[in-house]
Formats: structure tokens, sequence, C-alpha cells
């Protein structure tokens, strides 16, 4: 599994860094899993780890299939003990599965999450008011499919939004981030 600096739910990097990335996906999403498997990896390197990006992650829910609502809510389950980003990896390198209970419960065996509290999480429906509210969010942000990434930063203390619609390459967000870095006079 992939490094994740300072990790905390559904969230990675440093809370305080200039520059905040809010991705709006889906687990069904071929273009997402294309992101979170081999873009990601390489702006956690050079922006996140360096604490020029705080980077989170939320879903916009069964846009592509219902099943991904399902699997959002299991990832939020097991972010409560701290695996959200190994659980999240593993739907999307599983992505052309059938997402259904039986499957989110080995993962959460494969992670050595408590068998016990994931099940009850799910089963309960604990994060399906949370999963709800992501989608509500990203619609209201204007978000018209998956990926989509709002990228947020302060100048002279007015907050300021670029969205990046679809699966932007690395070069796409260095353009991006460094343009903001620049703007900001960093």
């Amino acid at each position: 599994m992939k490094e994740r600096p300072q990790a905390d739910f559904n969230r990675m990097g440093d809370p305080n860094a200039p520059i905040t990335i809010t991705e709006f996906s889906d687990y069904k999403c071929s273009h997402c899993a294309t992101f979170a498997l081999e873009t990601e990896p390489l702006l956690v390197e050079e922006y996140i780890k360096t604490g020029k990006v705080y980077f989170i992650y939320r879903s916009m829910g069964g846009w592509i299939s219902p099943e991904s609502l399902l699997a959002i809510e299991a990832s939020y389950c097991a972010g409560d003990e701290n695996k959200f980003w190994e659980f999240h990896d593993l739907v999307f390198m599983s992505q052309t599965s059938t997402f259904n209970n039986s499957l989110m419960r080995a993962f959460a065996e494969q992670l050595g999450l408590d068998e016990s509290n994931f099940n009850s999480c799910l089963s309960a429906g604990k994060y399906k008011e949370l999963s709800n509210q992501d989608a509500a969010d990203g619609t209201a942000l204007g978000v018209q499919g998956t990926p989509t990434f709002i990228l947020t930063y302060k100048v002279n203390g007015e907050e300021r939004q670029r969205v990046l619609p679809g699966n932007y390459p690395l070069s796409g967000f260095q353009q991006e981030i460094e343009a903001a870095l620049d703007e900001m006079g960093l």
C-alpha cells in the first residue's frame, strides 16, 4: 500500500498547507481509478509530502453504480480504524468486481480491521449521511463528472477556487498548483 503523509480519515497532508485539493470521485469510475493508482502517488510525493497541498477524498456516491455507495460507506468505516486510504486502494484495485457486503468484509479482513466493529458500522449505515453529504456538496460546487478536483487557496485573505474536471495528469496538477502558489506569492 502507498504511504500517505499525515493521513487522517479521508484526508492527508498538512491541514495548514496553502492549497487544499478536494477530489470528488466514484469508485466505479475508471478515470478515478487511474488517478488513484497512478497520478495520486506522484501528487503525494511532489506536493503533499512537501506541505504544499492538503488532500481530501469525497465521493459522488452512486453516479456510475449504486455499488459505489456501499464502497464509500465501507471505506469510511475502515477510516474508523485509520485504514481509509488502504481500503480506498483495495476498492480501486478491484474496480471490475461486484461491490457487495462479502467483498467489503473480505477487504476489511485483509486489512486486519476489527470484524465486529466494521460489520456494525456498515450494517448500521453509520456513514450513509456523510456519503450523501459528499455528493450534495459536490453538486453544489458544480461537479458534473468524476473525477473532479476543487483546488482551494487564499490570496490576500480572499478564497479562490479552481475546478479541475477529469483525470488530470500530473503535469496538469503541476501547472495549476504552481500558478496558485505564484498567485499567493509562494
